[in-house]
């Protein structure tokens, strides 16, 4: 899956880019951050700014083959903070 969103924090990135830049190529966030659905936790391929968009995160998640069918409330953890914000993904697994 490919979430987006603001406001996680410092990149490191090959190219020079300040903040109110358009991002170029590939960064990645200084913080650590981890996306839960229920109790079990997915893999992230990538998290960084959104290539070609302004002040954007991308994060590139593979959801765990362990989750359960259903609405499964998704918590993101920020350098060890749970985000406030708890959202809910429908999953269902590979007929």
């Amino acid at each position: 899956m490919i979430f987006y969103g603001l406001g996680f924090g410092p990149v490191m990135s090959s190219t020079a880019s300040f903040a109110g830049q358009v991002a170029q190529g590939q960064s990645s966030i200084t913080n650590s951050v981890q996306f839960k659905f229920g109790s079990s936790t997915g893999q992230v391929i990538y998290s960084g700014l959104a290539p070609n968009y302004v002040g954007l995160y991308q994060f590139n998640v593979v959801v765990p083959v362990d989750v359960p069918n259903g609405d499964a409330a998704l918590t993101v953890v920020l350098a060890g903070d749970t985000v406030p914000q708890t959202l809910f993904i429908p999953v269902q697994a590979k007929p």
